[in-house]
Order: C-alpha cells, then sequence, then structure tokens
C-alpha cells in the first residue's frame, strides 16, 4: 500500500501523541508497540536510520519485560530480532551475540524450528563477515533441525 507523505507526517504525529500517554502511564508494553509503528513510518518515509534505531529501542524494551516474567518463547524472540537488527546496522559481534543467546534460549525449550531458524540468520551474519566455512557448518545444523 502507498502513502501519501501527508499520511506519514499525519501516522507519525498521532504515534507521538500516544506514545507521550503511555509513557505518561508508564505502560512500557504499548510504548515498544507505538515504537515498532514509528519505525514502520519512519521506513516508509526513507528514513532508515531512524527506523532502525526506533525498531531497536522497541526490541529493547520487549526484551526488557520478557525478562521480568520469565517469558522465555518471548525473550528467544527478540533477542533473534535484535540479531537481525544489529547485522542490518553492521555491528557484526553484537548480532552474533543475540543471536546466541537466542539459540541457548531455543536449546532450552527445545524448539526446533526456532534453532533452526536462529542458525540460518547466524549462517547469515557468518557470509557477511566472510567466515564462509562457519556459515556453512551453522546452515548444515539448521538444516538438520528442519
Amino acid at each position: 500500500m502507498r502513502y501519501s507523505l501527508s499520511d506519514l507526517r499525519q501516522a507519525e504525529e498521532a504515534i507521538h501523541t500516544g506514545m507521550q500517554m503511555v509513557r505518561q502511564k508508564r505502560n512500557r508494553d504499548l510504548e515498544a508497540s507505538f515504537l515498532t509503528n514509528l519505525g514502520g513510518v519512519y521506513r516508509s518515509q526513507g528514513k532508515l536510520n531512524e527506523a532502525l534505531h526506533t525498531y531497536e529501542m522497541a526490541q529493547r524494551i520487549f526484551l526488557e519485560l520478557h525478562q521480568q516474567i520469565a517469558n522465555l518463547p518471548g525473550q528467544a524472540n527478540t533477542l533473534g530480532n535484535l540479531g537481525n537488527l544489529y547485522r542490518v546496522l553492521g555491528k557484526q559481534a553484537q548480532a552474533l551475540e543475540s543471536h546466541h543467546a537466542a539459540l541457548e534460549l531455543f536449546v532450552t525449550l527445545e524448539n526446533l524450528l526456532g534453532q533452526a531458524q536462529t542458525l540460518t540468520n547466524i549462517s547469515l551474519v557468518y557470509v557477511d563477515q566472510g567466515q564462509l566455512d562457519e556459515a556453512l557448518r551453522s546452515d548444515q545444523k539448521a538444516l538438520e533441525l528442519y
């Protein structure tokens, strides 16, 4: 769907207004949701750095919330999302750290699909770094799990 610049500006203003309200009420979950939506607006506006920064802030809030309530699947998925964001930002070491933490949680949860998807994401980071042997090993492990 295509939006006009006016629609995107209105959406951005509405999201900022909503974020002010949820911040006053200290609702971190809704704040993260608003940040995610704001990231989507920034992406549509072509403001990619702002979009990535906003997505990263949202994922950090989600991770904090999942840790507070010991939601391991939520933590694993959020760590994977952070890993993907770090990869796009060119922060390969942080991407690997996040993905490996997600993988540990998926192993603990015995979630084979989560493990396979995370191993595939790890492989992509290794490809970016030119570590093709490591990428191949990671992909082979993922294939065993699919």
